[in-house]
């Protein structure tokens, strides 16, 4: 609606026009806002330009660095989880493994069988099990029932996917001692740990609970770490 308002504005009114849409209720006026949000740094838009750039600068810089943080370990046999669409990030970490040297398998989970993606890729790098959550394609179940089969030969577990799925993945790789981590799915606004909107529990040194950033300290983390 926001949108439909300003187009509206701009093609039928002029520079600080106002008609009205309910009378004496709603009116509509046509005003330009020179500067960012708010009216704020007033004709100074080539700041907020050089601002975008240097922003990405760093962010590229650090990339190239190594230095984003909550990227998954290679493990020597690693069982890697995706679940729905958690599963085409996963297919990258299986790639990199078997580059690496590693033995991994995969366990791919979906709704049904019209949601199974990425199958094929799976099985040409790697041992795959698919499961559905009805039972309409391969093993029906989750993907949490094939790890209680698979956990006791693997050397560490990766997972990402939705975070019902990642606390029970997590009490299983607990349970077995099995290293796990895990990426956490979180709506994300600013990606640079500003907005606060992708914020997750996380257990401190001390026991407390400490809040951290999926965008900036993710968005893997140690599954131990995470407060379920």
């Amino acid at each position: 609606i926001d949108q439909w308002l300003k187009l509206l504005a701009k093609e039928f009114l002029k520079p600080g026009e106002t008609t009205p849409l309910i009378q004496d209720v709603l009116h509509l006026t046509y005003l330009e806002n020179r500067g960012a949000a708010f009216g704020m740094m007033q004709n100074k838009k080539w700041l907020l330009v050089w601002a975008t750039a240097a922003v990405l600068l760093i962010l590229i810089l650090a990339v190239m660095a190594g230095k984003i943080k909550g990227t998954f370990p290679l493990f020597s046999v690693c069982t890697i989880i995706g679940g729905g669409i958690g599963v085409p990030p996963m297919l990258g970490c299986v790639r990199e493994a078997v580059k690496q040297g590693a033995k991994p398998a995969a366990i791919l989970g979906f709704r049904n069988k019209s949601a199974v993606i990425l199958e094929g890729d799976f099985r040409d790098e790697c041992e795959t099990f698919v499961t559905t959550d009805d039972g309409s394609y391969a093993r029906h179940g989750f993907v949490t029932d094939v790890l209680k089969e698979q956990i006791a030969s693997a050397s560490g577990v990766a997972a990402c996917g939705p975070k019902p799925m990642l606390k029970a993945i997590a009490a299983i790789a607990k349970q077995a001692g099995v290293p796990c981590q895990v990426s956490m799915e979180e709506r994300m606004g600013c990606g640079i740990g500003a907005c606060l909107v992708c914020a997750c529990a996380l257990k401190a040194k001390d026991g407390e609970t400490r809040y951290g950033h999926v965008c900036k300290d993710g968005p893997v983390f140690n599954a131990e770490e995470v407060e379920w």
